[in-house]
């Protein structure tokens, strides 16, 4: 699942870097996951862009003083390699991920919850996990 070792990567970095710099680089490196589109009978673990699923009672975010955020993407951490990464995630739940761009284009930028014909966004799957 890994696109690059970290000794790939530190002998890059020494080739581009002064020796202290390419350290420093390196320390500065963490583990991740990459998400592509889900194809076929691939394991579903988040979706990019259209309706997230909000939590029954939950509004729709708004940064106060500005306006409604944005919806970005959606992941389900269980579908997620938890190994992968060094940072701890929940076992279940959903997390879902939201901006403001501050350009209000006649709401052209803007998810809104009331608005018809969303789209259902894109399903995606880890990178590498087929």
């Amino acid at each position: 699942m890994t696109h690059g070792s970290r000794d790939a990567l530190r002998s890059l970095a020494l080739q581009h870097l002064s020796p202290g710099d390419a350290e420093k680089w390196i320390g500065l490196l963490r583990p991740g996951v990459r998400l592509e589109v889900a194809t076929g009978s691939d394991d579903v673990a988040g979706r990019l862009g259209g309706l997230p699923a909000l939590p029954t009672a939950s509004e729709w975010p708004v940064w106060e003083g500005h306006g409604p955020l944005s919806f970005v993407a959606s992941i389900d951490c269980a579908g997620l390699p938890t190994a992968a990464v060094d940072i701890g995630l929940p076992e279940a739940g959903t997390l879902l991920f939201f901006y403001f761009d501050g350009q209000l284009d006649d709401g052209e930028a803007l998810v809104l919850a009331e608005g018809p014909g969303e789209l259902g966004g894109r399903p995606c799957t880890p990178y590498g996990s087929r």
